[in-house]
């Protein structure tokens, strides 16, 4: 927990309670490896919109905030899993010694994280905020070893 005299006590935005993460791999020939990761997370903390009130100044609605990172974001879920070629061959071998290439899948079981809230213009609705990795994602690169 963080002070701040402003807020006094809080939990800062990096405060996930609970974090596991499962890996795993299995070779398939002494070249040929399939891997598995699942990351399972607590939610971070956020300070939520509890209200609005009218500003007659502004002619706009102003946010009622809640308590400072008082509130929690539901929990952060995804399976990767992918692919890998170790040592690839000719034309690869020209330009390195060692590596590997790799693909695969992020997020295969198409969970949807969220990663925050925006608001509407008058405070009245809420929208989750998600990521490129709420969803599907490919996955593919070299490892390149010199």
């Amino acid at each position: 927990r963080n002070w701040d005299p402003e807020h006094e006590w809080y939990a800062p935005i990096q405060d996930v309670r609970h974090v596991i993460n499962i890996t795993g791999g299995y070779y398939v020939d002494s070249k040929l490896r399939i891997l598995q990761t699942t990351s399972f997370g607590s939610g971070s903390p956020y300070t939520a919109v509890v209200g609005r009130t009218w500003d007659s100044a502004s002619s706009s609605y102003l946010p009622v905030w809640g308590s400072y990172q008082g509130s929690r974001l539901p929990a952060f879920y995804r399976t990767d899993v992918w692919i890998e070629y170790l040592e690839p061959g000719y034309p690869l071998k020209f330009w390195f010694d060692k590596g590997k290439i790799y693909a695969g899948v992020g997020n295969i079981f198409n969970y949807k994280n969220v990663y925050g809230y925006s608001w509407n213009s008058d405070y009245s609705e809420s929208k989750e905020i998600t990521n490129f990795n709420s969803g599907y994602s490919v996955i593919f690169g070299t490892e390149v070893l010199f």
